[in-house]
């Protein structure tokens, strides 16, 4: 809610205002009081935009505190519930918007909300259908306009301050030129900008435009604030704090728009291995380093779309040992399950190991680099990412599962490939891939040796072992025996010539 300077006290702030059963009766009685303006507005109707043209009301949308929760909202650690909440309301609030913007109720530029922001504000409502022009001008004059402050400010003529922004674009061609800040003025004195402020944030259009980038980037923010590994980050998953014997996970799913939509049965046992483990390490002694002896999951027969959980209860702990059960839910049904066998590890000598991301009792800040502050282990991963991404767009496959991609050779026990870099450790926590990651591997190699690099697998088993790098690591499938609808396939991994995991995998062709 905004008020104009001099009033002896504002008006009650509208807020979020809910639908109710009228459809937007929260939105008229503000505006039908006379109050300067609606923040959000997510439901206007053609009643209530009527009412706002007679009562010359302001609509400030906030656009972005909704898209950038609802599309970054896993990397800042919100609970799924709000960001699914804000996914919802998007096109709601993208149609409320353009129908006040058209019907000529004055738009403002404003956010009240800590993931929104202005530059973000402006280039959605050029996305949505404003020109630049338009924009900018909600940004200053009509901003003023509402503060009563436009005769001192909000153009640049001669009388008013200089308030001023110089840029290194046009944001008359490109909206997001204002990202590119080269000097400020204010009162026509020039201040100082804070470090990194300059030409460092990134535009919604290049969020639209590569999602895997975007994803990828968000992924190295987490793995520098959190740990664990770049892998776990990119393919979302996240998670409440573990109690009891019991933890429960989430999984975002496959990047949108790129490749296949379903997830892979890579990101599928890479969850259900991190669940278990999480769930048997609140049975043993704080910052514990867990093995997967076994790892055995049960796919589902067709493709499941994410968002998934992966829900996780101990077996048994005895000994430095413990096995744990995990369902895999989607919408709540129950799509996968998987079993896990952990050992406890001594920690490498002299180091201490950092909790997992769903272990902190406290929210952590995360930031989102650039390409240009990425170091040379995480360009090769974002890098990496990105290569994936293509290869999926190209072969309809998910990115998660091109993440994994070998070189692929002919040998004499059947098919084996190398992995050329050591991309999976980005960021500073130094950790490899999970189990769950090698057991995809190794699945990937196996169902290479069949030749149906896509096949529907009934069920999987693979006993590895997580606590192995990945650089220069190979992979290697043999057929077994092989009927009209299933075939048994064994696959093995090396890490410099030294096996680390072998598997066996019943695959329905």
């Amino acid at each position: 809610m905004s008020y104009r300077p001099g009033q002896k006290s504002p008006p009650t702030p509208v807020d979020a205002l809910p639908r109710t059963q009228a459809g937007s009766s929260a939105p008229r009685t503000p505006s039908g009081a006379g109050v300067a303006s609606i923040e959000h507005g997510l439901y206007l109707d053609d009643e209530a935009i009527e009412l706002m043209l007679r009562r010359g009301t302001f609509l400030v949308p906030t656009l972005s505190g909704y898209y950038l929760l609802a599309t970054e909202g896993h990397s800042w650690g919100h609970e799924r519930s709000a960001i699914e909440k804000s996914r919802a309301v998007l096109e709601d609030h993208r149609a409320s918007f353009l129908g006040a913007w058209q019907a000529g109720v004055p738009i403002c530029v404003g956010t009240d909300q800590k993931h929104g922001n202005v530059t973000a504000e402006l280039e959605l409502m050029v996305r949505y259908g404003l020109s630049p022009l338009e924009a900018l001008r909600a940004a200053t004059l009509t901003n003023a306009r509402l503060l009563d402050l436009a005769d001192d400010i909000g153009q640049v003529v001669a009388g008013m301050r200089a308030d001023l922004v110089l840029l290194g674009g046009d944001p008359l061609a490109d909206v997001s030129a204002i990202r590119d800040v080269r000097a400020v003025f204010l009162g026509g004195e020039r201040v100082p900008l804070e470090p990194g402020l300059m030409g460092q944030a990134r535009s919604v259009e290049s969020m639209m435009s590569d999602p895997v980038l975007e994803r990828a980037l968000v992924a190295v923010g987490r793995t520098r604030a959190l740990g664990l590994h770049f892998y776990g980050h990119f393919i979302g998953i996240s998670g409440e704090r573990p109690s009891d014997g019991r933890a429960q996970l989430r999984l975002d799913g496959e990047v949108p728009t790129v490749g296949a939509e379903a997830v892979s049965p890579v990101a599928l046992a890479t969850v259900a291995d991190l669940a278990l483990g999480a769930a048997v390490r609140t049975r043993m002694k704080p910052g514990v380093r867990l093995g997967t002896v076994t790892l055995s999951v049960h796919h589902p027969p067709g493709a499941v779309v994410g968002p998934l959980d992966a829900a996780a209860t101990v077996h048994q702990v005895a000994d430095g040992h413990g096995t744990a059960h995990c369902s895999i839910l989607a919408a709540g049904d129950t799509v996968a399950q998987a079993q896990g066998w952990f050992a406890a590890l001594p920690p490498p000598p002299g180091a201490e190991l950092p909790a997992l991301p769903w272990e902190h009792a406290e929210q952590l800040a995360i930031g989102v680099p650039s390409p240009a502050e990425l170091d040379d282990a995480e360009a090769r991963a974002v890098a990496a990412a990105r290569d994936a991404g293509a290869r999926a767009r190209a072969r309809g496959t998910a990115v998660s599962q091109e993440m994994l991609a070998f070189a692929w050779r002919d040998a004499a026990e059947g098919r084996a490939a190398r992995h050329p870099a050591d991309w999976a450790r980005a960021g500073k926590s130094g950790r490899p891939h999970p189990g769950g990651a090698l057991y995809g591997a190794a699945l990937l190699a196996a169902a290479e040796a069949l030749g149906v690099p896509r096949s529907d697998a009934r069920r999987r088993s693979l006993p590895v072992s997580p606590t192995s790098g990945w650089r220069d690591a190979r992979r290697g499938g043999r057929g077994g025996r092989r009927g009209r609808s299933v075939a048994f396939v064994h696959a093995r991994l090396a890490v410099d010539d030294t096996l680390v995991g072998s598997g066996s995998f019943a695959i329905r062709l």
